[in-house]
Parts: structure tokens; sequence; C-alpha cells
């Protein structure tokens, strides 16, 4: 029986070479079983402890790493990844961070895992505040998906309330209407640089993203925006800085 503990995974590593005989040819799966522990092992991380430097590999490395697994990999790092959905860096590090690595990493493995890049990219936007992550997966999915008009509305729905580019969201909405959105979807496109517009294309967006993170704690925030922005709509009057005052220009 083991009884010791091992302070890092390397050192567990050290001592399976040197003491309990483990064969060569098991080094590289026991090696990738100990990398993987970095991802899920959630009691390692501290209270205050950001996990950028605990996993650190660009998501290109992770797919030359399994074997050929990289559908069952996929699945696994999905299923950790919806252990911390919404995991938040400390304040002003969630650019990229922890999460965006995740989604980016699982998207590598698997480049078809649409509901990823719809449920992680959603998450990205509204849960963790990265928005730059958000963009990134969103139009990772889109090279890959295409014709998929609902990837192509939520995209302009994140260029629209994300990151206030009337210009990217129209582009966006445009190939939505093209690939069988309904009619009124090109329309709003037409017309993304009235603020009515607008607010139909975000609350249309938040009404989709409720059904889906029903229960979740995501829907606590969907709920707030949808208010927010229904009372932007009937002119009540908001801080003139508040994202709902002024989608995008």
């Amino acid at each position: 029986m083991i009884t010791k503990t091992y302070k890092t995974p390397f050192q567990l590593l050290t001592k399976m070479i040197s003491t309990w005989g483990v064969r060569k040819h098991s080094l590289f799966f026991i090696g990738f079983a100990l990398l993987l522990s970095l991802y899920l092992n959630p009691n390692q991380y501290k209270k205050n402890q950001s996990r950028e430097i605990h996993f650190a590999w660009p998501a290109e490395y992770i797919e030359h790493l399994v074997l050929g697994l990289k559908l069952p990999m996929a699945d696994f790092f999905w299923v950790r990844f919806i252990q911390d959905m919404g995991y938040k860096e400390h304040e002003g590090k969630n650019n990229l961070g922890w999460s965006y690595r995740m989604v980016d990493a699982i998207t590598n493995l698997d480049k078809r895992f649409r509901i990823v890049y719809v449920t992680g990219g959603t998450m990205l936007s509204v849960e963790v505040n990265d928005p730059e992550g958000a963009r990134k997966i969103f139009e990772k999915g889109i090279e890959n998906y295409p014709h998929d008009w609902s990837l192509l509305y939520r995209t302009g729905y994140h260029y629209l309330y994300e990151l206030k580019d009337c210009a990217g969201a129209a582009r966006y909405l445009n190939e939505a209407g093209k690939y069988g959105a309904p009619p009124w979807v090109a329309s709003l496109a037409a017309r993304l640089y009235t603020v009515s517009a607008q607010y139909v294309v975000a609350l249309s967006v938040i009404e989709d993203n409720l059904k889906r993170f029903e229960g979740l704690p995501m829907e606590k925030i969907l709920r707030q925006r949808k208010e927010e922005l229904l009372r932007a709509m009937h002119g009540e009057k908001m801080d003139p800085s508040h994202p709902a005052t002024q989608l995008c220009h």
C-alpha cells in the first residue's frame, strides 16, 4: 500500500521508475496521466491562486499527446471543463485564461465538436468575461461550420453586445441570413445601426441562452442582462456607460 504523499506528479513518476519497477513502455501513459492531473485535480488550486501557472501548454500540443484518441479525450476534457464552467482568473486576467485554454484544447482535439463552440463561446462571453477568448472560439467554430446560421447569429450577438462592433455584427448576421436563419435576421442586419434592431438581436440570443442554461449559475446573469436591456429599450434612465444603453457603433 502506498502511504507516502508526493507533492508533485513528477516526484511520483520518479518513485515509480526507481523503486516500483515500472516498465519503460508504460512510462508514456503514466506521464500523460500525470500531465492530465494538472487539468483534473480541482483540489490543487488554492482559493486565490490563478490556474494559468498550473497549465500553460499551448492547445496545439495536446493533440500530439493522445495517441490518436482525439475524440475520447475531447469528451474527457469537456466533462472536466463543465465541472468548473464559468471559472474566472483574477481581476483583469480573464482574457485567454484557463477557461479559454480548456475550450481551445477541446476544439483542437475535435474540430467538429459543435456544442463546445456554442456553449463554450457563450460561457466565455457572458460569465467568464473573456470577450477576446469568446471571439476566437466563435470564429474557430465558424471555420469548421461556415454554414451554421445559429453559430453565425451568436457570433453576431457577441460582436454586437461584447465587442461593440456593428460592422462585424452585421457581417455575421448577413451570413446567418444566407444559410437558413429566419428572414427577419437579414432585415435586422441591414438596420443594425438603429438601436431598436440591436435590442431585438440581443434579446433573442439571451432568450435562447436562458433555455440552454436553465438551472445553471449563468441563468442569473442572463436574466439580469435581459432585464437591463428591457429597461434601456423602454427608455428608462440608466448610466450612459452601461452596456445596455449603447450596444455598438
